[in-house]
């Protein structure tokens, strides 16, 4: 039995076109085989077990990202401020995008608006995949009346079929050992690094958007007694080759992060130092005071 609070709650999932009754049976056969049965499980229990109300509502991944919809329907808190927050119900739906492309009015559901139309080709879920695209692109799929996004994520991906022209699945190929979703990757990835700085701070940039190589250092003081500042007298290169104190300071340079990596790859061999003419003591003391300072600060803020 229902009480009137929770049938008021129910009436609001079914008008949102957000529960697709007969595709949650499909999908779940162990739960009752009517749609308004279904609908009553996933309030009561569905969502608890992380069960999907439809294709693109993946409930584990809302309730992780959205607190206060751990421990209550989270399709129901969806409807009801989620999207109008921003949130995405997964990653390859984006909401915010979706309503400014295709001026859906406030009122309306954007999440609806496209389960309405998955199946057309005339509406993308996010910019990085072109629904359009994909079905002119291949046309069996298109036969075949499915949602491309859809098919790409269980089937299309695996065939080297693109989601949008020009995605570099070769640059996907380089960064993965093994065959994963190139979509999701990119997406994924996106999400983990956030919103792009305003600040202009590169170190900052350069820590949030990569990952550290195993063999990476780790930043650390100084030991007691080291330099903290590199000084030199700049005026005892006045003259002399730009080559020859860049080949001085890359043959003084540490061992680069990683192996093909070197910086100043190409550039000649220097001459050994002893047999730099006029002022070699000096320049050679210049250059590796850059060098020693430039390392310094690279370990420093750039890790």
């Amino acid at each position: 039995m229902t009480d009137a609070a929770e049938r008021g709650r129910l009436v609001v999932i079914q008008r949102s076109g957000l529960f697709d009754g007969a595709w949650m049976v499909g999908r779940n056969p162990d739960l009752p085989q009517d749609t308004h049965g279904a609908l009553i499980h996933w309030h009561r229990h569905g969502w608890r077990e992380n069960r999907w109300p439809n294709p693109y509502f993946d409930t584990g991944y809302y309730r992780s990202r959205v607190q206060d919809a751990a421990e209550r329907d989270p399709l129901l808190h969806y409807i009801q401020g989620g999207e109008a927050a921003g949130q995405r119900p997964v990653p390859f739906f984006d909401p915010v995008w979706y309503r400014d492309t295709y001026a859906v009015p406030p009122d309306q559901l954007c999440l609806a608006h496209f389960l309405r139309r998955r199946f057309s080709g005339q509406v993308s879920p996010i910019p990085e995949f072109d629904s359009g695209y994909y079905l002119r692109a291949n046309p069996d799929v298109a036969a075949a009346g499915m949602d491309p996004l859809e098919h790409y994520l269980v089937q299309g991906f695996r065939e080297d079929r693109l989601p949008t022209p020009g995605f570099d699945l070769r640059r996907h190929r380089r960064s993965r050992l093994n065959q994963t979703n190139p979509l999701l990757d990119l997406l994924m990835a996106r999400e983990r690094r956030g919103p792009a700085s305003t600040t202009g701070d590169v170190a900052t940039e350069v820590r949030r958007t990569t990952t550290p190589h195993p063999a990476f250092e780790e930043a650390a003081p100084l030991p007691p007694g080291e330099f903290t500042e590199a000084s030199y007298d700049d005026s005892v290169l006045t003259g002399v080759p730009n080559e020859l104190v860049i080949a001085i300071a890359v043959s003084d340079c540490a061992d680069p992060p990683f192996p093909g990596d070197e910086i100043g790859a190409g550039v000649p061999e220097p001459p050994p130092l002893q047999a730099v003419t006029s002022r070699s003591a000096a320049i050679a003391e210049a250059a590796r005071a850059c060098i020693m300072r430039c390392s310094f600060l690279f370990r420093n803020e750039y890790r």
